[in-house]
């Protein structure tokens, strides 16, 4: 390893071209790597993100979709809805009231019940990410009803 590297050049794969990195979408290692560089890049180009997240969930990587938006988030736990960043569910309560409920996993709700106030929804969604309930609670349609306990 040299002292006055110009540029990266990979000994151990030397076919990789200089100034690249090989990373595989395989190597779980690399996977959440890959997967923030994909967030990142969105807003530069949008396909390049989708296709290296599908490939990242093709190769096992773990991810849950925001029922509103549609964005994925990585999953905290394996087969489970509950993302970073994204782990909130909107249901319709016995009476008649619609409701979102956040959990480990969400920054903004985890551990909260709001009641839909105005722009009602009309069906379930799980899981909800913490954009899609920041905009709902900017636009003033969620009220918190409980903050800090588990609720059942």
């Amino acid at each position: 390893m040299g002292s006055h590297i110009i540029e990266f050049q990979s000994d151990k794969y030397p076919s990789c071209p200089r100034g690249k990195v090989p990373l595989s979408v395989k190597d779980p290692k690399a996977q959440d790597l890959l997967f923030e560089y994909a967030q990142r890049r969105r807003e530069v180009d949008a396909e390049f993100a989708d296709d290296l997240e599908t490939a990242l969930v093709n190769a096992g990587y773990p991810v849950v979709t925001c029922a509103w938006c549609r964005c994925r988030h990585k999953a905290i736990f394996k087969d489970t809805n509950q993302g970073v960043r994204c782990a909130s569910s909107v249901s319709l309560r016995d009476d008649g009231r619609w409701i979102i409920v956040g959990s480990y996993g969400s920054v903004l709700a985890d551990d909260c019940l709001y009641v839909f106030t105005a722009n009602v929804p009309t069906d379930p969604a799980d899981p909800v990410c913490d954009v899609c309930f920041k905009a709902r609670i900017d636009a003033g349609d969620l009220e918190l009803v409980s903050q800090g306990r588990w609720i059942g």
